[in-house]
């Protein structure tokens, strides 16, 4: 049954975005970043840097539109250069499936943004003062099929369910939280939500793969509406692949919004234990798991992290479901053709990560000395979200600055490649920035030591060993 503090909660307002919870669309142009060398587009003149602004007359909302062109025929394209437009004509007899341009962006009518009030967005718990783009609330659809987010589909209508199908928009990726059409819009703070269930239905119908996730609050989704969702789901396996349940992120700028509970650990263990008894029972009945609990579940009640076989290819890594059974699957395959060390450590290492972390570093760190590689863990408490939240993606470099500050760094520090912004830089490069703004270069500075960013999987890891034991760097 829905919480009655939670449907208080929705009549009185609480849950709407705060102040800097941005809601808007952020425009994405077809820029030309490529062309194929000797290919149509740049045998019409097209250049790196134009951007498409039609084509045979009609400007394309996103990728999708362009990617249906038939370019088969005699076509026109308007471009802009540096503020000046363009046209570029094709003959018939020049047109072909694909005129060599690659594009960034392709997103012209702009990313979608998010409807609802989530009593649990993570976006209304960020402090202000950072950077813009980390408060706009992505909810796009085509988005989820180029890149993999996780969408509400509470801003697509039956239009746009038949588009993905007609352009075969495979996998979908689907924020759910319920299959109870009240409880969740009470959840969204969106009392208009369409019914998740039979938009998922009808997407399974047209052969489109869907993949769920359920953020679970306290006392809300969880129990019985957990396991009505998760039964809801499997019965449209295969098209639904799965489904991964996480706890609510809570940070500590929550003032003015819902009253979330958090989930203490003995609560945590009694939500592995209900999935996994919802495991025993989509095994038995549609041959798979079917639903995964993220790895902060496991960190916060203490219990042991699954086997790799347990995640069944690791479908949902991405989403934080395996990372920990992943990372010492591929550590230890990467060691396995390396030589041990009968002299002792040959190499003193550190490594910074988040309280979720440590644990799984340790263990790690004991392979590595097989090797004839020493490495110390620094669990780093975050200062700036509240110590509520544990994962390294979220470490700040003024916390790290603060936690290592006088330590015995040993021949260099590793700090996990996701706490720095995804902008393409080099990983040496001292520009790369966390969230708080810190620099590479500034941590380098403040700690007077080597600081490599590392990627986070096992093998990064081992690789980057094997590196520096070979004096390589």
């Amino acid at each position: 049954m829905m919480s009655d503090r939670l449907v208080e909660g929705i009549a009185k307002g609480e849950g709407e975005p705060g102040p800097s919870a941005a809601t808007g669309r952020a425009t994405r142009h077809f820029t030309v970043t490529g062309l194929e060398a000797g290919g149509l587009a740049e045998a019409l003149g097209v250049r790196v840097g134009d951007v498409l602004l039609s084509v045979n007359g009609s400007r394309p909302k996103d990728i999708f539109d362009y990617g249906i062109v038939d370019f088969r025929d005699a076509f026109s394209l308007e471009l802009d250069r540096d503020g000046s437009r363009y046209a570029v004509d094709a003959p018939p007899d020049a047109g072909r499936d694909d005129v060599g341009i690659s594009f960034s962006g392709g997103m012209e009518d702009g990313e979608r943004g998010c409807r609802n009030a989530c009593i649990f967005c993570f976006v209304d718990q960020l402090p202000g003062g950072m950077r813009e783009s980390l408060y706009f609330k992505d909810d796009d659809v085509r988005l989820s099929f180029l890149e993999g987010n996780y969408v509400t589909l509470t801003n697509v209508d039956d239009a746009e369910l038949d588009r993905i199908a007609r352009l075969r928009m495979s996998p979908i990726n689907v924020s759910v939280h319920s299959t109870d059409l009240g409880l969740r819009r009470a959840m969204m703070g969106n009392a208009a939500a369409p019914d998740v269930a039979a938009q998922i239905k009808r997407l399974c119908s047209a052969e489109i793969t869907v993949n769920c996730q359920i953020i679970l609050c306290k006392g809300i989704n969880d129990g019985d509406a957990l396991r009505r969702t998760v039964d809801d789901l499997a019965a449209m396996h295969p098209g639904v692949g799965g489904v991964s349940v996480a706890p609510a992120g809570i940070t500590r700028f929550r003032d003015g919004l819902y009253g979330l509970g958090r989930y203490d650990f003995m609560e945590c263990a009694g939500v592995l234990r209900a999935i996994k008894a919802m495991q025993k029972k989509c095994l038995r009945r549609i041959g798979t798991r079917f639903v995964f609990p993220a790895d902060e579940w496991f960190y916060a009640s203490g219990m042991p992290y699954p086997r790799a076989k347990a995640y069944e290819g690791f479908a949902m890594l991405d989403n934080g479901v395996g990372m920990a059974a992943s990372f010492l699957h591929d550590l230890r395959a990467a060691l396995a053709g390396m030589g041990g060390s009968a002299y002792g450590p040959a190499l003193r290492l550190s490594a910074a990560c988040g309280m979720a972390a440590a644990p799984l570093l340790r263990k790690a760190a004991a392979l590595l000395r097989r090797i004839g590689a020493e490495l110390t863990v620094y669990p780093v408490a975050n200062a700036f979200f509240g110590e509520t939240v544990t994962v390294s993606g979220l470490m700040t470099g003024g916390d790290i600055m603060n936690t290592l500050s006088g330590a015995d760094l040993g021949d260099g520090l590793l700090l996990p490649m996701a706490a720095f912004r995804a902008d393409g830089l080099d990983p040496d490069d001292d520009g790369k920035v966390m969230l708080d703004g810190t620099t590479l270069g500034a941590i380098r500075g403040a700690l007077a030591c080597r600081v490599d960013v590392v990627g986070c999987g096992g093998g990064d890891l081992a690789r980057h060993v094997r590196m520096r034991l070979k004096g390589g760097g």
